[in-house]
């Protein structure tokens, strides 16, 4: 696994370049406790059409995974505001 100079925390888990990435990216708030995971896969692709030529076309998925104290109080504050 590469690790990102600068982004200790972000870890590079599947890469192939220049087409496709996938990061790890975890980190704890020091304060709160709280926890963060984030899994990242970006592709790119060379779009290649009559109206379109020389455009990249970038798809990405982020799963985000949170947990801890913020999470109760965004909780809170989203379902007093559905009310």
């Amino acid at each position: 696994m590469e690790v990102i100079p600068g982004c200790e925390r972000v870890r590079i888990i599947e890469i192939h370049p220049p087409r496709f990435v996938k990061t790890v990216t975890e980190g704890e708030d020091r304060i709160t406790g709280t926890i963060l995971n984030l899994k990242t896969a970006v592709n790119l692709k060379n779009v290649c059409e009559e109206n379109r030529q020389g455009e990249t076309e970038m798809t990405y998925v982020i799963e985000v995974n949170i947990v801890g104290t913020l999470v109760n109080l965004g909780d809170t504050v989203i379902r007093a505001k559905s009310e």
